[in-house]
């Protein structure tokens, strides 16, 4: 089967819900990987960031339904909670150990651009999804004033490795260095 049709077949589980009923959202993954092989499979697709990156970027925020009626919640988990399991998946390591420079800007890029459109509203599900990203993507290079950060707050160190809610501040933290961080890569690109 090829990556797109994989990854599209695995968006499309009614099952996604249970990776919200576990203690954090990284047990939840697991649970899901676990019960579906197809997970470890997408996981060895050389190409399988480069499909997640541009899923990730045709979900279009103006779409996004800011009424998020019961019917949207129950039929399809809300365009919101769908964005973020999404989130989940790509922010996974085996996907971003492999990232090249130009993959991790395309992806920081959009996480941007969503975590905007995230702070501007309401919304009844998370606002973290880009901010784990960005921090797991820091994390992996090693950067270093994000890794000051990590060292110093226990709070983050479980952020990074569960995917656990974070208060604004920290996230608000986290994007702040991932701009840092951005603006770096895009330095090493000349």
């Amino acid at each position: 089967m090829p990556t797109g049709d994989l990854v599209k077949t695995y968006l499309a589980y009614p099952e996604w819900p249970a990776i919200s009923i576990c203690r954090n959202f990284q047990e939840g993954y697991n649970l899901l990987r676990s019960v579906f092989n197809g997970f470890m499979e997408l996981e060895k697709r050389p190409d399988a960031l480069d499909i997640l990156i541009a899923k990730y970027k045709s979900i279009k925020i103006t779409d996004y339904d800011t009424a998020q009626t019961i019917s949207n919640l129950l039929n399809y988990g809300g365009y919101d909670y769908f964005t973020y399991c999404l989130e989940i998946i790509t922010g996974q390591y085996a996907f971003l150990e492999k990232a090249t420079i130009e993959q991790k800007i395309e992806l920081l890029s959009e996480l941007f651009k969503k975590q905007d459109f995230r702070e501007k509203r309401i919304s009844w599900f998370y606002f973290e999804g880009p901010a784990f990203i960005m921090a797991r993507l820091m994390y992996l290079d090693n950067y270093q004033s994000f890794m000051e950060y990590y060292n110093s707050s226990s709070r983050i160190q479980n952020f990074v490795t569960w995917a656990r809610p974070i208060y604004e501040e920290h996230r608000t933290i986290i994007i702040s260095y991932a701009k840092d961080y951005f603006n770096l890569l895009k330095t090493q690109l000349r």
